[in-house]
């Protein structure tokens, strides 16, 4: 079965029948809650160490402005990796006391015999894959985790806003999430927690950050190589974007798809216990239809180039309101927007979107 990609910047076709989808969630619900879907990428980690193996993942800086790579083997570590983060991500790292470049680490670990778990967006895995081709290392005990992407925005737009919610309590931030569920998951909020004690929650289709962050994107997004048959994980995993409560795997608390691409794959699946993670599997073309991100590259926004000048000059505050509908940016100061893009039906959705682009 082969499915078109629309996305006329690469217009070719991916063969999917080699492909398996699975919805899964997380059974513990403190798990669930605390990780930005269904938490897949978390229990699958949590298995590898006990195993022995070596994770890495991404975390946030002590200061939230960046994101960077870790090298972990214990679970309790782990918590570090919970969490979107949607920051450019620095290629090194430091482990046992010394700093690595990120993929002569791997290498090392690798060709000492030890079994990695690295989880990464397409782009870094990608040039993982490439660097051990290019240094002939024996992959054989790698197992990748690609993360589905929408895209990146560039480092300035995270820093730019940590400093804005800084700057407005006064404090500097003790915890920050892009994907904070809360009581309730819907709609999906940002969280913060300063040092004086106060907190700040918006929902995140009506925060400055989100808008910035989808207009504000790396150039290498636009044309993004590791799309449809250019993934290059054994294990492809996301939000399920388009699972319904009439679905087999809904949870109200957060579904992760999981699309399996190799035999090491289904290995990693597999090692998953059935006690800590609800998982089936689930029709891969109505996922991918559902999940476009697999196999599209984001569009260039038209007023890019000229807002990147005006994040650097003025703030993301600034660049939010400038390039926004009028009237959509009201809504979102109001925290109306991501109500209305949530809860309100498609019809009356689809009649206010229409006169809000004629604006």
């Amino acid at each position: 079965m082969e499915l078109t990609m629309p996305d006329k910047s690469n217009g070719f076709q991916f063969n999917i029948s080699e492909l398996h989808a699975y919805y899964g969630f997380c059974k513990n619900l403190n798990d669930l809650k605390s990780t930005s879907s269904g938490g897949a990428a978390t229990v699958i980690a949590r298995e590898f160490v006990r195993r022995k193996y070596v994770v890495f993942g991404v975390k946030y800086s002590d200061d939230f402005k960046r994101a960077e790579y870790c090298c972990i083997d214990n679970e309790k570590d782990l918590e570090k990796l919970k969490g979107s983060k949607y920051v450019q991500t620095e290629r090194y790292v430091e482990y046992k006391g010394e700093r690595f470049f990120l993929f002569s680490l791997v290498e090392k670990l690798l060709r000492n015999g030890q079994s990695v778990l690295f989880i990464g967006l397409g782009c870094t895995v990608g040039a993982l894959r490439f660097y051990l081709k290019k240094h002939s290392v024996d992959s054989s005990n790698l197992y990748v985790i690609e993360l589905l992407c929408h895209s990146l925005p560039v480092k300035q737009v995270q820093s730019a806003y940590i400093e804005s919610l800084e700057t407005m309590y006064d404090a500097e931030i003790s915890e920050f999430s892009m994907r904070y569920k809360g009581r309730k998951m819907l709609p999906i909020k940002i969280h913060a927690k300063f040092r004086n004690g106060k907190e700040f929650t918006v929902p995140s289709l009506d925060a400055d950050l989100t808008f910035v962050s989808s207009i504000l994107v790396r150039k290498s997004c636009y044309h993004c190589h590791f799309k449809g048959n250019g993934h290059m994980g054994d294990l492809i995993v996301g939000d399920y974007w388009g699972i319904t409560k009439k679905m087999e795997g809904y949870n109200k608390n957060g579904v992760s798809l999981l699309i399996v691409k190799n035999a090491v794959g289904k290995r990693m699946i597999d090692m998953v216990s059935p006690k800590d993670f609800e998982m089936g599997e689930t029709d891969i073309e109505y996922a991918l239809k559902n999940n476009k991100m697999y196999f599209t590259s984001t569009p260039k926004h038209k007023f890019r180039d000229m807002a990147m000048q005006d994040l650097d000059k003025y703030g993301i505050s600034f660049v939010a309101k400038k390039y926004q509908n009028k009237l959509v940016y009201l809504l979102k100061k109001c925290n109306l927007y991501s109500f209305l893009v949530t809860y309100t039906p498609r019809s009356i959705k689809n009649l206010i979107m229409r006169y809000v682009l004629k604006q």
